[in-house]
């Protein structure tokens, strides 16, 4: 007889969900049995984490090391070994952050399915042979109710349900930016589907890499494809972000900051105010872009920056000179220091423009995990518009719109978030702010979409390095198209964000306008 060798894989990552995660247990545990594990030591530890789990109402985490402890004394010492050496090996997951919980229960729920046939049919073929036929009559019953308690179908008024509520949704809130962004956009969460918009040569590549950067600090796993750019351009600059370093030396070059229009236009009387006379008042109402070139000593003030309404955003250009190209050495000190921080949670796929369908991409998803252990919170695609269009009728419109249909697939299958950029249409190029008639090619990518971004830059805020953010389109949240975010961006440096605070509106420049619905000019900007 040949011994069949049993693939562990899913049951190792089904006993390190239950050992970290909360949701995770009150899904499984109860609807599961120990023989459905194929492995003679992943039954143990499921019973272990079951008491636990039955007593405190939480996963062990770190505690799974005390009971071993405890019951190691018990095992044969080959069991025990290999117990050992698995707990040292996940220690270091002990409760993550970011770990899918949804995606796991939904993996593991159908293993499970297909162990209970599994277990069904090796003992009701022996019953059967041994003419048993009323046990194996009531075997069946038995795991058809198992099957049915292993579905997807729940019950929102079970007290489980609706008690794991708010952890779930925790769980599913993945990364999110600071300050006036984090009023913009609030958490991305698990299962969306997000593009940034904007016209030509805007920036969008750039702001996905602020993306990638904010979820790689937040402990995410992300997964990149390229379709755009080579590996020689993405690394120059993957490396530009990481270092805030150009691809050669500098001698001067403005950075912006933030300022008060109060400060700039002198009717700040506060004594907290940088500059204490107004000499430089009558320069900066002739020169169209002031900054430290034309006017020497005059000070940037935030003094009232998130504290109090008197705050006007303004933007100033501050000089940084003799700025060094980033080398070897300066990009191994920041990869070292940031892996040392955030871990090593970064891959990408490059794949040329058009080479690459929804299939192929899924396909790379599925052998990084199978290979790597690499389970991807955040996958980044810049442009869907230049995938591989096929398996669809000859109609353009049809196969782009099968494209964003298979994104927000991966989205949903994997439960995770998917970003990608997309082109506004040409009539936005006119525009100072797009709106939500700015869409290209095919209107249905709305109706896959959970967010739409809008970049927004007229060729003086490029300059300055000024750029408004605002939302198009939200399914989950309340949003106002008019609600605009100033970032502040060196692209030279490698940063689509250096910082983020809402638009000033002025009220005396602000005139009704029924149909857009932007008459109200009391928003208070924090």
């Amino acid at each position: 007889m040949k011994k069949r060798k049993v693939d562990n894989s899913i049951e190792k990552n089904i006993l390190k969900a239950l050992i970290i995660s909360d949701v995770f247990c009150n899904d499984i545990i109860g609807i599961i049995k120990p023989e459905y594990f194929k492995i003679e030591y992943a039954q143990k530890i499921f019973i272990w984490i079951e008491n636990y789990y039955n007593e405190y109402n939480k996963a062990p985490n770190s505690n799974i090391e005390s009971i071993f402890e405890i019951e190691k004394d018990k095992l044969q010492d080959d069991i025990s070994d290999i117990i050992e050496l698995f707990l040292i090996n996940i220690s270091e997951d002990y409760e993550s952050e970011t770990f899918n919980s949804e995606y796991h229960i939904k993996k593991s729920k159908e293993y499970f399915q297909k162990r209970n046939l599994e277990l069904f049919f090796e003992k009701g073929s022996k019953l059967m042979s041994a003419g048993r036929v009323q046990e194996a009559m009531e075997l069946k019953l038995e795991t058809l109710q198992d099957q049915d308690l292993l579905s997807d179908v729940f019950n929102p008024f079970d007290e489980n349900v609706w008690k794991t509520h708010f952890a779930r949704d925790e769980d599913n809130k993945l990364f999110c930016f600071d300050g006036a962004l984090y009023d913009l956009f609030q958490d991305f969460q698990r299962g969306w589907l997000v593009a940034i918009t904007a016209t030509e040569k805007k920036g969008k590549t750039w702001m996905l890499e602020e993306f990638i950067f904010q979820a790689l600090m937040a402990g995410v796993k992300v997964l990149w494809f390229s379709l755009e750019m080579n590996r020689v351009q993405l690394e120059k600059r993957f490396y530009a972000k990481l270092t805030g370093r150009p691809d050669k030396d500098i001698n001067s070059i403005l950075i912006p900051v933030f300022d008060c229009l109060n400060n700039q236009n002198a009717t700040c009387k506060k004594r907290e105010r940088e500059n204490r006379n107004n000499k430089y008042m009558q320069k900066m109402s002739s020169d169209k872009h002031p900054n430290e070139f034309t006017l020497k000593g005059y000070k940037p003030c935030t003094a009232c920056r998130g504290k109090n309404s008197d705050y006007k955003t303004a933007v100033w250009n501050l000089i940084q000179k003799d700025t060094k190209k980033m080398n070897t050495e300066i990009i191994g000190k920041k990869v070292a220091a940031f892996k040392q921080l955030f871990s090593d949670n970064l891959r990408i796929k490059i794949f040329p423009a058009f080479s690459a369908s929804g299939d192929d991409i899924k396909r790379v998803i599925n052998q990084i995990e199978e290979t790597q252990g690499f389970e991807p919170g955040l996958i980044v695609t810049d442009y869907f518009d230049i995938q591989k269009r096929e398996g669809i009728s000859d109609q353009p419109r049809d196969a782009i719109n099968k494209i964003w249909q298979d994104g927000k697939n991966i989205a949903a299958e994997r439960n995770c978030v998917v970003i990608t950029a997309d082109q506004a249409d040409a009539k936005a190029r006119g525009k100072k702010s797009l709106d939500q008639t700015n869409f290209s090619d095919d209107k249905r990518k709305d109706s896959h979409l959970d967010c739409r971004i809008g970049l927004n830059q007229e060729p003086d805020e490029k300059e300055r390095g000024i750029m408004r953010l605002n939302v198009l389109f939200h399914r989950h949240h309340d949003f106002n198209i008019t609600n605009e975010v100033i970032v502040l961006q060196n692209l030279t440096l490698g940063q689509a964000i250096l910082d983020s605070e809402h638009v000033y509106i002025n009220p005396n420049s602000i005139k009704e306008n029924k149909n857009e619905k932007i008459s109200n000019t009391k928003r208070n900007f924090k």
